[in-house]
């Protein structure tokens, strides 16, 4: 599928019209594709292509963090890229967590003004969000993914082996996104979370796979409406994030995405209610969603040294701030967002109290 009026390609599988493709062998994959293949994998995994034949394939580990997000990573990718002369013809393959495909994609985008990708996500978080959705970035000033482009992979493999290799604690942090989709969007899938929380929580494959691709699918319908953020209608996906980035930074990133985007998105529930106006109704019950996956709910859940100044700061630089507003998702009633400014000052009143 090409996007109207541009030339990026928005991830349909030709075959299943699918967002995404299910790999099994990624190295046989791999194998087959045309050109030099320059494969950047997380230093938690195994060598994804160890197995590889031909001599056009080029593995390197990095670190699967925020400091791969950092000037000096972005920096060091960069130069991975030129010293092997990868070229336009060429594929850069991206596997690992959201920080990899996050921080390769920025810089594919941008080495020789755009080299092809394919992102292979290795996590939760990354299957569900992360590496779909043609977002790329790094952090810049402890703000999150302030520097970024729009970029689409060429595809998105999914393999869902990669799920049983998580700690605990990653695994959990996808899960606050894949709710998300459910309390903006798609309340079939919260009921089918629910429904079957023991089963998501214990990694059954088939129920956690059908909820994935839900996941996905989800996103997608959203982003081939809004593929570059012109329209306000992407802006529902970053439910929990305003408030979640700014946490996030606030740590100094000792906290994962998910735990932040569980706190953000129940104290923006509790803004929106307090201050905006939105019925309180819509929101109800998303704490104890949230609990029940033995996600954080509250700052002090977190257990983590929170800044407020670094907090407030990342809040003025939001990528969503308009002339002194912030777009803004909320919760009107269950499984609908909308979309409000909101006056940064108001948000930074809000946060004061609530850490005071």
């Amino acid at each position: 599928m090409r996007l109207a009026g541009n030339s990026k390609t928005v991830l349909v599988d030709s075959s299943t019209k699918k967002p995404y493709r299910e790999v099994n062998d990624l190295s046989a994959e791999i194998s087959r594709l045309k050109g030099r293949k320059l494969v950047f994998y997380s230093e938690t995994i195994r060598n994804p292509v160890d197995s590889a034949r031909g001599d056009n394939i080029i593995s390197v580990a990095v670190e699967d963090g925020e400091n791969l997000k950092s000037l000096h990573g972005f920096e060091r990718l960069l130069e991975i890229m030129l010293e092997n002369n990868i070229g336009r013809e060429d594929y850069v393959i991206p596997v690992g967590g959201g920080s990899v495909t996050d921080a390769v994609g920025f810089g594919a985008s941008v080495f020789k003004r755009g080299v092809k990708t394919i992102n292979v996500p290795t996590t939760l978080l990354g299957m569900v969000d992360a590496a779909v959705g043609g977002k790329t970035g790094i952090n810049f000033r402890n703000t999150k993914n302030l520097v970024g482009t729009f970029y689409f992979p060429e595809e998105i493999w999914i393999n869902g082996d990669f799920l049983y290799t998580l700690p605990e604690r990653e695994y959990r942090s996808g899960i606050a996104e894949m709710l998300k989709y459910g309390f903006i969007m798609d309340r079939d899938l919260l009921k089918l979370m629910l429904d079957n929380s023991s089963k998501i929580a214990g990694r059954e494959r088939s129920v956690l796979m059908s909820a994935v691709k839900r996941c996905i699918e989800d996103k997608m319908t959203v982003v081939n409406n809004d593929p570059l953020e012109k329209k306000n209608i992407r802006n529902i996906l970053n439910y929990g994030h305003t408030i979640g980035h700014s946490l996030e930074a606030a740590s100094g990133f000792a906290i994962t995405h998910g735990e932040a985007i569980s706190v953000g998105m129940i104290m923006e529930n509790r803004f929106g209610v307090e201050l905006i106006g939105i019925p309180p109704e819509g929101s109800a019950g998303t704490e104890d969603v949230l609990r029940s996956f033995n996600l954080p709910v509250s700052y002090k859940d977190l257990k983590q040294h929170i800044d407020i100044s670094i907090l407030k700061n990342a809040l003025v630089r939001d990528k969503k701030s308009r002339q002194g507003k912030i777009l803004m998702p909320f919760i009107r009633e269950a499984g609908k967002a909308e979309v409000k400014p909101v006056p940064v000052e108001m948000l930074e009143e809000f946060l004061d109290r609530e850490f005071a």
